[in-house]
């Protein structure tokens, strides 16, 4: 449960009697601390929080997180300012960010297991959109041993294969989720909205917890005719690490720079009809 308190979000357990919910919270308190470090590559593309304490209704202590705010909401909200209409760097710039806010979080040694666009909060800076990672409630510790009830967590459309079936986690489990958010973000709608007869569009089965899932892993041809082929294959390709997928979002951006500063250059997205 949030609540604004002038620039700032205050964040208590929603469940306090839970003990899922209480590991979940303080490994959220854990991680969200940790991700000051001034010297965290891409720390900035990670929610932050510091610790407050409150008194309930009961009169007992509870500690609460100040987080910082994300005044433009949530990636979930606003998925059709970065749908196949919008600029081509303005996508790859998002991506970019998205990513380093990955990776630093695994450069601290956790992976989030629940990437979304709902996790992916938004605010500005000196004119600036930024694209900040949060929720570490069901994060892991990527060299902790975790007993398998507790892994079967996350939302399933966006869940890796290894996560959905109860592997231990690996830095690789968050790699579904950013492709799908960004297969999303794409076509400008939710999963849960897509159509599941749709080339593209895939039932996962597995053997824990939730059947058979439907998941996406290419972008559908009526939105794939107005990208260009680099754009398209960063979306659909599943890479092996985020150090990869930061590769080729970095080299797409650096061949449309290298357009836009060579004025003869045509460039490579097909113009709409009319």
């Amino acid at each position: 449960v949030t609540h604004p308190t002038g620039s700032q979000i205050i964040k208590v357990p929603k469940k306090p009697d839970c003990r899922r919910a209480e590991i979940a919270y303080a490994r959220e308190a854990q991680i969200s601390r940790r991700t000051r470090s001034v010297n965290l590559m891409g720390g900035q593309h990670l929610i932050h929080a510091d610790p407050l304490f409150l008194k309930n209704s009961s009169g007992t202590t509870e500690q609460a997180l100040i987080l910082r705010d994300a005044t433009e909401g949530a990636l979930a909200d606003r998925l059709t300012e970065f749908n196949y209409e919008a600029d081509p760097k303005k996508i790859l710039d998002a991506w970019r960010q998205i990513a380093l806010g990955v990776k630093a979080l695994h450069s601290l040694g956790y992976v989030h297991r629940d990437i979304k666009p709902d996790n992916i909060l938004m605010e500005k800076q000196d004119g600036q959109t930024v694209f900040i990672l949060a929720d570490f409630g069901i994060s892991k510790d990527l060299d902790d041993p975790i007993p398998i009830v507790e892994l079967i967590q996350g939302t399933p459309h966006y869940m890796s294969p290894n996560q959905l079936n109860g592997g231990f986690p690996n830095a690789r489990d968050d790699m579904r989720g950013l492709q799908v958010t960004f297969i999303e973000m794409l076509i400008g709608n939710r999963i849960t909205q897509l159509n599941p007869s749709d080339p593209g569009n895939h039932i996962l089965r597995h053997n824990l917890g939730f059947g058979a899932i439907p998941w996406i892993s290419k972008v559908p041809e009526n939105v794939a005719q107005n990208l260009s082929p680099e754009l398209r294959s960063i979306a659909e390709t599943e890479y092996p690490n985020v150090d990869a997928l930061l590769h080729a979002i970095e080299k797409e951006l650096g061949r449309r720079n290298a357009i836009e500063a060579t004025p003869e250059s045509i460039p490579t997205e097909r113009k709409k009809a009319g």
